[in-house]
């Protein structure tokens, strides 16, 4: 009795926390008396695409089904897309959980991740709580990842390499020259995977390494449906790795993908004209907002993506809260900011019109 009790607390606590912090982290945009407008977590403003939104309603009648022809479907498609076999392609719900098989497949037992210090930090975070060491390489001075010192990081105990490009937060583009022959080089060494969520914000998709796979590198890259193409909600995206490599990483997969996220998954793979035109209202939309920024001398990154990497300085931790209060929401909570420097995600340019009228006013120089 006394142990049942003792776990019966304990979960209640557990419950109790967690209900408080879903609610602290949600009330300060729930008790807004108008509509916020949300740039917080790199979405899509224009959501889906109309080919998967008719997908979608019209998935909704076998939502009741395990999707099971499909998935193949998909798999073929997506690597018809990518120039590789289907039994390359790895399936995730998001680009996420195929970032933390990685962490997994490569981290368990001790092996060690060389990343950058300052990017996208599930596949490090997974890595280390299931063991993993942590090499992090801080970025340059342009906010680019450092492959000189990467590079050098690398040793006979590391067991794999993350660079996000574009990276997040800073929305920096590395030269894919310098990017192959640093996957060529290291890859005689290790694995190396390159997450490319953002990189259909590019008009020019040369930078992807998805050729090194294709070349049979040792060289996972990784891909999602969430930003350009506005599932981020629908959770689906992908990998594409050496079939070895891939068949590993399909061994831990921690979840199956919706019907419904497969049939808008495969809808929007021939919507061209869609990302094309999402892609142009993004830059218009990140170009006012980085244009009244200039305008009163604010610093940003130049951004390859739907974000923008804004310095704030230290007179603006409050900034968020701030912003929040005013109806414009960058971070979940208005919580403050630990340091010199905030992401700006990208919505509508209506919306990056008003984020800037509303940031100007807050601003502290």
């Amino acid at each position: 009795m006394q142990i049942t009790r003792r776990s019966s607390i304990k979960t209640m606590a557990a419950g109790a926390a967690a209900i408080a912090l879903f609610h602290s982290e949600w009330s300060a945009a729930a008790t807004q008396s108008k509509p916020v407008i949300r740039i917080a977590f790199n979405e899509n403003p224009d959501g889906p695409s109309p080919a998967a939104r008719a997908a979608i309603r019209a998935g909704a009648d076998v939502a009741n089904r395990y999707v099971m022809d499909e998935l193949t479907e998909l798999e073929r498609r997506i690597a018809q897309r990518e120039g590789v076999s289907p039994d390359e392609i790895v399936l995730g719900t998001g680009s996420g959980e195929v970032l933390a098989m990685a962490g997994a497949a490569f981290g368990i037992g001790g092996g060690e991740i060389v990343c950058a210090d300052n990017t996208f930090d599930l596949l490090p975070k997974y890595a280390a709580a299931v063991g993993a060491k942590l090499a992090q390489v801080p970025l340059t001075k342009t906010f680019h990842h450092d492959l000189e010192k990467m590079s050098a990081t690398v040793n006979p105990q590391t067991s794999l390499v993350y660079v996000c490009n574009p990276n997040n937060p800073t929305g920096t583009l590395l030269d894919a020259a310098k990017l192959r022959a640093f996957c060529e080089d290291a890859g005689k060494i290790t694995t190396v995977l390159v997450d490319e969520a953002y990189i259909d914000f590019e008009p020019d998709l040369s930078g992807s390494m998805i050729g090194m796979v294709q070349q049979g590198k040792n060289v996972i890259v990784t891909r999602t449906f969430s930003k350009i193409f506005g599932m981020a909600g629908m959770r689906i995206g992908y990998g594409v790795a050496p079939k070895p490599m891939a068949q590993k990483l399909k061994t831990l997969r921690m979840t199956w993908i919706n019907h419904l996220s497969v049939t808008a998954a495969l809808a929007s793979l021939g919507e061209t004209e869609f990302v094309r035109n999402s892609r142009a209202r993004n830059a218009a939309a990140r170009d006012a907002f980085c244009g009244a920024l200039s305008g009163h001398n604010i610093r940003y990154v130049p951004s390859h993506t739907n974000f923008i990497y804004v310095y704030v300085g230290p007179n603006n931790r409050a900034l968020p809260r701030k912003l929040l209060e005013n109806g414009v929401m960058i971070n979940r909570d208005g919580k403050p900011l630990d340091g010199d420097w905030v992401r700006v995600s990208v919505g509508t340019l209506a919306e990056m019109q008003s984020a800037a009228s509303a940031f100007l006013k807050v601003y502290e120089a």
